[in-house]
């Protein structure tokens, strides 16, 4: 019996030493697509919620966007505003951009979509905050804790 105690005390702690020593590389994540006719370099984050973030390169400039998704069993079409709450309590609000509509694959319910330019103040703070919730027009999302998002975005520089 005391042979077999030790055999799986022994297994345990393996287990958990090769648990500790995994590491998450969330820049494999990253994917990047060029242009063939403009050749501009596009950046993306993985999705995380249907949520993810795109740094654009073209003639030389650099910009960064972040692709919002919001369900809701309405439709409301030509809609505005979309609005972003971090866990430090900070926001990003953009009251006057448009939030497209689809349906969802299921059918019922319908998908809104908004693309929010980010200020480089906006981009330092998806790197420090993980979003928390999302409002599309006056949508909200399901709570969201979107830590993925905050380490793939580090990846994108």
């Amino acid at each position: 019996m005391k042979k077999i105690t030790f055999m799986i005390a022994l297994l345990l702690t393996s287990a958990i030493s090769q648990a500790q020593e995994q590491t998450i590389d969330y820049c494999s994540k990253i994917k990047t697509e060029t242009d063939k006719f403009t050749g501009d370099v596009r950046t993306f984050t993985e999705m995380a919620r249907g949520n993810n973030v795109m740094k654009v390169v073209s003639k030389g400039k650099t910009k960064y966007f972040l692709h919002l998704n919001v369900l809701n069993n309405s439709a409301v079409a030509n809609s505005k505003g979309a609005i972003v709450l971090f866990a430090n309590g900070d926001k990003i609000e953009r009251l006057n951009v448009k939030v497209s509509l689809e349906s969802n694959v299921n059918g019922k319910s319908f998908r809104y979509g908004a693309d929010v330019e980010l200020t480089a103040s906006e981009l330092k703070l998806l790197k420090e905050s993980p979003i928390i919730l999302i409002r599309l027009h006056t949508y909200d999302s399901d709570e969201l804790r979107l830590d993925k998002l905050v380490e793939q975005i580090k990846c994108l520089n």
